[in-house]
């Protein structure tokens, strides 16, 4: 049964143009990166300088922003025909719910990573880079990009949970998303918030996998420690709310 579940939500993004939100991001992360590698260094190698100009946009604003668009989403349907109800009276858990919700809304995420990973390499040849295609770094990057998202989809579904409108917790999430920029060079506050760690993860990974240093974080084990933490800790609290919550 909870894979019907996951089926459902599934064919509610049939006509939502999910497609579009996917890509859009990963695309504006390359216009912004085609016209500032014009200002790159030519000392810089030029996958490298890609790839930061391409995370920049992307890490930063474009990935948190659209993960409340997901969520949101997935939730505005029974929030606008009176779907709890309905979803709940099907023999599953409402935990199993909440979680069903989660998957697609992570799967959604993963397949933006992907978007910006095939961008990076159409960018890459566009711009006539030479060098190698960095491959594995890339991959290693998207990944630990996505599973760094992780926590802020929990929280971000949360919100879609609680609040029944569809604007709401997207501006919410705006509005924690726009300090990022700052954020992320504070060495105390940047791996605590949840809307940096994307951004943070990502620089950092690929920085080591080229054999340098973002420079970003003081510990790098315990920033991993916090997402799982994070993680944890708020797709717990959003369990616990969706299961004790009283639908009407």
């Amino acid at each position: 049964m909870f894979f019907k579940l996951l089926r459902m939500e599934g064919k509610k993004l049939r006509n939502s143009k999910i497609t579009l939100i996917i890509w859009a991001g990963p695309l504006l992360a390359v216009l912004v990166a085609y016209f500032s590698m014009f200002n790159v260094s030519g000392n810089v190698p030029p996958w490298i300088a890609l790839m930061t100009q391409m995370m920049v946009p992307h890490a930063v604003l474009f990935l948190p922003l659209v993960t409340g668009v997901f969520t949101a989403l997935l939730c505005s349907y029974e929030h606008s025909y009176g779907g709890w109800k309905m979803i709940l009276t099907l023999p599953v858990s409402k935990w199993q719910v909440f979680l069903a919700k989660y998957m697609v809304s992570s799967l959604l995420v993963a397949l933006v990573q992907v978007a910006f990973f095939i961008c990076t390499a159409i960018l890459g040849m566009i711009k006539g880079i030479q060098d190698p295609f960095p491959f594995m770094e890339i991959l290693a990057t998207i990944t630990v990009g996505w599973l760094a998202s992780l926590p802020l989809v929990a929280f971000q579904l949360w919100m879609a949970v609680y609040f029944s409108s569809f604007a709401t917790p997207t501006v919410i999430n705006a509005l924690f998303a726009l300090p990022t920029i700052l954020i992320i060079n504070s060495e105390k506050m940047g791996p605590l918030y949840p809307w940096s760690q994307p951004f943070l993860s990502m620089t950092q990974v690929f920085s080591q996998s080229i054999g340098g240093n973002a420079g970003f974080l003081i510990s790098g084990q315990s920033f991993y420690l916090t997402i799982a933490l994070s993680f944890i800790l708020f797709l717990g609290l959003g369990i616990t709310y969706f299961t004790k919550k009283q639908w009407t």
